[in-house]
């Protein structure tokens, strides 16, 4: 009968993920060096798991840090693995935007939905821009508030840059209607 070596704690955990990332789908491992190798490969575990369910990500390990990048189909998508990023900004940057497709869906289905011939929804560079000519404050504010309802407020600063503070208030929607006078 053969012997085993001595193995320690840590070379078993390395084994472990080295078999936990090699799986498809866990694509652009890059050699992680230094003390924080072992955090990393942890992060980049953990945020697998909270996104799991969230298609048209990729989550890797660039540069000693974990990267999140891709296009997802809802902007609650985009939502979340924006909030789930904002929780471990000391190692996670992401790149994630709704798909252009997608836009065109949702711009189609808002302007279903405000059902005005005087108003025209388009996706473009990013967000749905509404515009035209209604005859009062009242229309323009509720084309604003069914668009809202397709696209929630987006943490957009955070998308821009993981480190800076993010803004909830802004929303991917530019209301560009006009009121006749």
């Amino acid at each position: 009968m053969r012997k085993l070596k001595h193995v320690s704690i840590k070379q078993i955990i390395l084994i472990l993920l080295l078999l936990t990332f090699s799986k498809p789908g866990y694509s652009c491992e890059n050699a992680v060096t230094g003390d924080r190798k072992d955090k990393i490969h942890a992060v980049a575990k953990r945020i697998r798991t909270l996104l799991s369910g969230i298609n048209g990500i990729e989550v890797c390990i660039i540069e000693n840090r974990v990267n999140v990048s891709g296009q997802v189909e809802l902007p609650r998508d985009q939502n979340q693995i924006l909030s789930v990023v904002r929780g471990y900004e000391f190692a996670v940057d992401a790149n994630v935007d709704v798909s252009p497709d997608s836009m065109k869906k949702i711009a189609a289905s808002i302007s279903k939905d405000i059902n005005n011939p005087e108003i025209q929804v388009v996706a473009k560079n990013r967000k749905i821009v509404l515009q035209g000519l209604v005859v009062s404050e009242d229309e323009k504010l509720r084309a604003e508030v069914i668009a809202k309802v397709y696209i929630p407020p987006a943490l957009t600063e955070l998308a821009i840059d993981p480190r800076k503070p993010a803004n909830f208030g802004q929303t991917g929607i530019v209301n560009l209607i006009d009121i006749k006078e």
